[in-house]
């Protein structure tokens, strides 16, 4: 069974910004080390076609979820397109996801 998942967010800045907090190191801690103080937050992207992006997070070492993405299109700053793989505490699902600017996300303030 395929579903779609469609999640926008709108941020108020250029597309090259947000691309590149994104596809950063720092831009991934901001991202995923949100959600309590202390959180774990590791980063390794290889950004190319081909190229693997891993990162680990969560709030201690044995219980850290992992996300492994491979590249397959980059259009900075308009598109990256990736396969993924979660690791949850609970499951591991895999899923293609594309994830590109919208009219209204690339608006400038």
């Amino acid at each position: 069974m395929n579903r779609l998942l469609r999640y926008e967010r709108v941020i108020r800045a250029s597309p090259e910004q947000v691309f590149d907090a994104f596809t950063s190191p720092e831009g991934q801690r901001q991202f995923y080390g949100q959600d309590a103080p202390g959180w774990i937050v590791e980063s390794q992207c290889d950004l190319r076609v081909g190229g693997t992006w891993s990162i680990s997070f969560g709030p201690e070492p044995g219980q850290l979820y992992q996300h492994h993405h491979v590249f397959e299109e980059i259009d900075r700053p308009h598109r990256l397109r990736l396969t993924t793989t979660e690791l949850r505490l609970t499951a591991r699902v895999s899923r293609s996801v594309s994830r590109s600017r919208s009219k209204r996300a690339a608006t400038r303030q």
